[in-house]
């Protein structure tokens, strides 16, 4: 394959495409190729900033014709970087956004994100299965799977979609669903990018009539006593209620208030389905068993507020994280954790964050579905970020790694895919069955591997 965009690839794209065309000779092409991941240096041959559909069926025979790759990004908050052997489609201008309230459906283009869709959704009372990141694109969340906020009530976010439009790796528009051919429509559930590019989803949403929720915190001194009381809280709590805990470093940022700067803090996020005063009584025991929270933002929470539960980063940022999935949540995982990252921890982490699962995430999936029931109750997250060179990025990914082997032994193996970290492959994610049902769907529809995701098949 080609490694440089040579001028007859750039006059062909430009001819091609509505949308603008940026190639590595182009002054503004680092700012085209960054995805919101900063820790994945992608170099591509091309970046095309695809207008609409008709774009990304010109672009994907384009690059096919030169013999080239095509993958596609909206935000880039998976990106694992790509090459010059690639053609990178930016889907950012492709925000359409229709809603049929009276069905319970949204179709979405690929650059929505979920903040945008709950924008519309919100004043209709509707949701669809996000995770708690406002920024992350719809498209991206739900062909991996996506660990939703309503997941212990509803399962994977990639059991909400209905219908895909994709290109094919031949450059030909079509409309996918569980009729008109099962087994790639089985796969774009939960199986990834790798089978085309996707110009929109047919998702289902969710009725929330009433909703409770949001974020208590204290300082890291209290980190022991809020992780055991979280630890026997989560055991009595319905599928309604989804949860996390959250030990974190604070930043010298202007965000933040300056007397928490470099401490540690723990917080517990959360989102119940469900009535004020039925979130209230449920949340009692919790606040009962522990001193007044530094903060308690408890509350009424609307569907486009949900970017409250977690506060995860807004803003592009170089980072590295690892996420295991974890069969239950003892003392001696609690203890462990807090060896990495709390209040007499020299972690260089920036957070580690524990997700309550089981509830629907644990029972199968109620449509056909890559993203299947997960074996696990929990699953901890942690993120560094290196913002003073190489150095320090080493000393991050060796503490991930020291963390994620600490904890092996209560550990099941796998990992949700759209927490799969830089350097992993999809046997992560999938057992061997599963891995080979996939590739046989890639090999029916791709089989010169023009697609590319993330993480390759």
């Amino acid at each position: 394959m080609s490694t440089f965009a040579s001028v007859s690839l750039t006059d062909d794209l430009r001819d091609a495409v509505r949308g603008t065309v940026t190639v590595p000779s182009d002054p503004d092409y680092d700012s085209a190729r960054s995805p919101f991941h900063l820790g994945a240096d992608q170099r591509p041959a091309a970046v095309v900033e695809v207008a609409d559909a008709d774009d990304v069926v010109a672009a994907i025979r384009v690059a096919r014709a030169y013999g080239l790759s095509a993958t596609a990004q909206a935000t880039g908050h998976g990106a694992t970087g790509h090459g010059g052997d690639t053609v990178l489609l930016r889907t950012t201008a492709m925000r359409g956004i229709e809603i049929d309230a009276s069905a319970r459906t949204a179709r979405v283009e690929p650059g929505v994100r979920w903040s945008e869709l709950h924008a519309r959704t919100a004043p209709l009372r509707l949701h669809g299965l996000c995770g708690t990141a406002p920024g992350v694109s719809v498209v991206g969340y739900c062909l991996g799977g996506g660990i939703s906020s309503f997941g212990r009530k509803y399962g994977h976010g990639s059991s909400s979609i209905r219908a895909v439009d994709l290109v094919t790796a031949d450059g030909e528009l079509l409309h996918v669903d569980d009729e008109t051919d099962p087994e790639l429509m089985r796969a774009l559930r939960g199986g990834g990018g790798n089978y085309g590019i996707v110009t929109a989803l047919e998702i289902q949403l969710h009725a929330a009539p009433e909703m409770f929720g949001g974020q208590m915190l204290w300082l890291g001194e209290h980190s022991a006593d809020v992780l055991g009381a979280y630890r026997r809280w989560v055991q009595t709590v319905p599928d309604e209620l989804t949860s996390v805990v959250t030990l974190f470093r604070v930043p010298p940022v202007p965000q933040a208030p300056a007397m928490l700067h470099g401490r540690w803090v723990v917080w517990v996020g959360l989102a119940y389905v469900g009535s004020v005063e039925r979130g209230r009584e449920l949340v009692f025991p919790l606040l009962d068993a522990l001193d007044e929270p530094l903060l308690n933002e408890l509350g009424p929470l609307g569907i486009d507020e949900l970017g409250r539960i977690a506060k995860e980063p807004v803003d592009p940022i170089p980072s590295h994280h690892r996420a295991e999935l974890l069969h239950e949540l003892d003392e001696r995982t609690l203890d462990d954790v807090l060896r990495f990252a709390g209040p007499d921890s020299d972690s260089p982490l920036l957070f580690v964050m524990l997700r309550h699962l089981g509830g629907a995430l644990g029972r199968p999936s109620p449509v056909p579905s890559a993203a299947d029931r997960v074996d696990a109750s929990f699953m901890l997250h942690g993120l560094g970020a290196p913002l003073v060179g190489q150095e320090h990025d080493a000393v991050i990914r060796a503490a991930l790694l020291a963390l994620a082997g600490t904890l092996a032994d209560r550990a099941t193996g796998r990992v949700p895919l759209t927490f799969l970290a830089d350097g992993e492959g999809l046997e992560r994610v999938f057992d061997d069955d599963e891995l080979a049902r996939l590739r046989a769907v890639k090999q029916r529809v791709d089989p010169d591997a023009v697609i590319r995701a993330n993480h390759a098949l």
